[in-house]
């Protein structure tokens, strides 16, 4: 009995014990859910402002790729209305500039007056697309300063060239006379050697017999006259005329070498030459003037040596050839 009230009492107080748990768990219930209430909307939060940060990026991102994109799209769109075209033209303008110098080049290198009109041609056609390409970069809204300061430069090209070819033309129109002048010191020179050359024969002719004939004569005061007439007139005749022919000769040799002189530098020492040349010259006709030819003699010289003058002659004239050649050098 006693054994099983002490059974019966630790079984109740098991009971007891287990009991006060139960009442324990009861009353903390309210409090776990609570807990887990909170928990719950904490995540929400958590998660509502994730998807809200998202959506703001996703705006903010939105915004600012569509103004990058309007700027993107402007720039690209200036580059294609303005520095494309800008560039094209540019290009273009640098293309024909090329050209201008090669026309230079060429105006420089002309033979004669047709081959310098077709350049002077083409001069022209190369400035006005050069204006043409400087308008075009006008109207493409370029920096109008800058294109002021290409059509200047341009036109200081142009007006370069301009003088180049003027430079040349009267090169050719120097050159031309020249040569004429060149044909007309031929002409007088076969002139006056066509009246020496009959002239010189006969009074060659004449000493001959002259002197063949001195000692036929017993008289020796006739034939001592007869020699001194010789040596005085006939001698002094074939002097003047082989004198006349010789110096002509020489003088035609010094004006053409003068009128291909390749500078202005090497023109004194054969001015000289040609003074010289004039001066003996002028006293082998001085020997002739007691013979019925020497005023004919006198002017076929004179007509040969008007074309030796160092102003209006071929040495003035190659002067100013050679002038105008350095000229047209500075401009090219």
């Amino acid at each position: 009995m006693r054994v099983n009230a002490a059974s019966q009492a630790a079984g109740e107080g098991r009971e007891v014990q287990s009991a006060e748990p139960t009442a324990t768990e009861s009353n903390a219930r309210p409090g776990v859910a609570a807990t887990g209430k909170s928990a719950r909307t904490g995540i929400g939060l958590k998660l509502l402002s994730a998807f809200a940060a998202i959506a703001g990026l996703t705006v903010v991102a939105t915004a600012v790729a569509f103004i990058s994109y309007n700027v993107v799209g402007g720039s690209l769109q200036k580059i294609e209305t303005e520095s494309l075209p800008g560039m094209t033209h540019a290009f273009v303008l640098a293309r024909q500039v090329a050209e201008l110098s090669a026309v230079s080049a060429t105006i420089a290198a002309a033979e004669d007056a047709e081959a310098l009109e077709r350049a002077k041609a083409s001069l022209g056609n190369t400035l006005k697309t050069i204006q043409e390409s400087l308008d075009s970069l006008v109207a493409m809204k370029i920096d109008r300063d800058r294109v002021d300061k290409l059509r200047n430069e341009a036109s200081e090209l142009g007006h370069s060239a301009g003088l180049l070819a003027a430079s040349v033309a009267e090169r050719f129109q120097i050159g031309a006379k020249r040569m004429r002048l060149v044909a007309d010191v031929v002409a007088a020179h076969r002139k006056l050697g066509e009246k020496v050359a009959p002239l010189a024969d006969d009074a060659n002719f004449n000493l001959i017999l002259g002197l063949r004939s001195a000692g036929d004569s017993e008289d020796r005061g006739k034939n001592k006259a007869e020699l001194e007439r010789f040596a005085d007139e006939d001698i002094v005749i074939l002097e003047g005329l082989s004198e006349l022919r010789i110096e002509s000769n020489l003088l035609l040799g010094i004006l053409t070498e003068i009128s291909l002189a390749p500078s202005t530098q090497l023109l004194p020492p054969l001015l000289d030459r040609l003074l010289a040349a004039k001066v003996r010259a002028t006293k082998a006709v001085a020997k002739l003037e007691k013979t019925e030819h020497a005023l004919e003699l006198n002017a076929a010289l004179q007509d040969l040596l008007v074309l030796g003058d160092a102003k209006s002659g071929i040495p003035g004239e190659r002067e100013r050839e050679l002038k105008a050649i350095a000229q047209g050098r500075v401009w090219s």
